[in-house]
């Protein structure tokens, strides 16, 4: 049985590559139906255009949600008005480095500020080196 993570990430970077980030991930929903439902991170490698080959040598053993923390109501994955990307993703054993690589191999410019947080609240890490403070005080309740 698993241990779930639910981390939280606020990319920065190239305000292009950020619009084309939040565009990708919003096509994710036209991917493969499995029991993770149309966020499936393996979503993500589809929506790159890669092989059933290639996707096997990633750990997809989770879900994005275009909802940042509990209180945001949105439905989408959008650049945000103060230019970031902000999204959460429920994960396996940790967060979902593999995801990570790939997103930052596609564009090159994101960077990831980051809270993981696992199911019991016993375990979390912080990645703040853009110093956001919803993400100290997101660490700072668990």
């Amino acid at each position: 049985m698993p241990i779930w993570f639910k981390t939280n990430y606020i990319a920065t970077g190239d305000a292009e590559e950020l619009l084309k980030l939040s565009q990708t991930l919003n096509t994710m929903m036209g991917g493969l139906s499995n029991d993770f439902g149309p966020h499936w991170m393996g979503n993500l490698l589809y929506a790159f255009g890669m092989s059933l080959e290639e996707e096997s040598q990633f750990h997809c053993r989770g879900i994005f949600n275009p909802n940042f923390l509990e209180s945001d109501e949105k439905k989408s994955f959008t650049v945000e008005a103060d230019g970031t990307v902000r999204f959460s993703t429920v994960s396996a054993w940790g967060r979902s480095q593999d995801i990570e690589k790939l997103i930052v191999q596609r564009f090159p410019s994101i960077e990831f500020s980051w809270c993981e947080t696992d199911e019991f609240g016993e375990f979390c890490q912080t990645h703040n080196p853009g110093g956001f403070p919803e993400l100290e005080a997101y660490a700072a309740s668990n």
